[in-house]
């Protein structure tokens, strides 16, 4: 079920959960879950469930949030397109999988070289990168989160550790588009 665009105000934003609520197996938002004046999901979520997880310390994708709605399970993906693509493949898929009855949801990753230097920030970070021609993994050029070709560009994500201190050639865990069940 879509509902489309949700205006933004704490009413419309519960009756659409009370509709998606009576219809659906999960609920799936995308954006309004941050903490701007018009964010009223996280709100919305306390007032007839819970939130069992919110602002985990992962970039991109801070404000991913997962809980129940009036007794269905719930994600809340970020509203930035990259943000919203990465929180899917790490939080949204494995979630829908197991409801699905599938047992084993955990991707597999791969140890690769970096072919760049990279100075990690204070989150842990899931960068678009694609394997060159001699295995490494290359990154696109900005990582901005509103970027969304680096998405097309890329075929997987390096998982950075936060504070890491990476310099060219260092291993880290590689997880390609393919290992998602996209």
């Amino acid at each position: 079920m879509d509902y489309g665009n949700i205006p933004d105000s704490f009413e419309d934003t519960l009756e659409a959960f009370r509709k998606a609520a009576r219809k659906s197996d999960l609920i799936i938002t995308s954006g309004g879950i941050s903490v701007g004046e018009a964010d009223y999901t996280k709100r919305a979520v306390d007032s007839l469930g819970s939130m069992q997880m919110w602002r985990i310390a992962v970039k991109p994708g801070k404000p991913v949030g997962k809980g129940s709605v009036l007794g269905v399970p719930f994600i809340g993906l970020p509203g930035n397109p990259v943000s919203g693509f990465v929180t899917f493949l790490l939080f949204a898929q494995p979630l829908i999988l197991r409801l699905s009855g599938r047992n084993q949801v955990d991707v597999k990753g791969y140890m690769l070289p970096l072919n760049f230097d990279l100075k990690g920030g204070s989150r842990r970070e899931f960068i678009r990168v694609r394997r060159n021609a001699e295995g490494s993994l290359e990154n696109y050029r900005t990582q901005n989160s509103a970027v969304l070709s680096s998405c097309t560009w890329a075929d997987g994500l390096a998982d950075i550790p936060a504070e890491a201190q990476l310099k060219k050639g260092d291993l880290v865990r590689y997880i390609p588009f393919s290992e998602f069940n996209l």
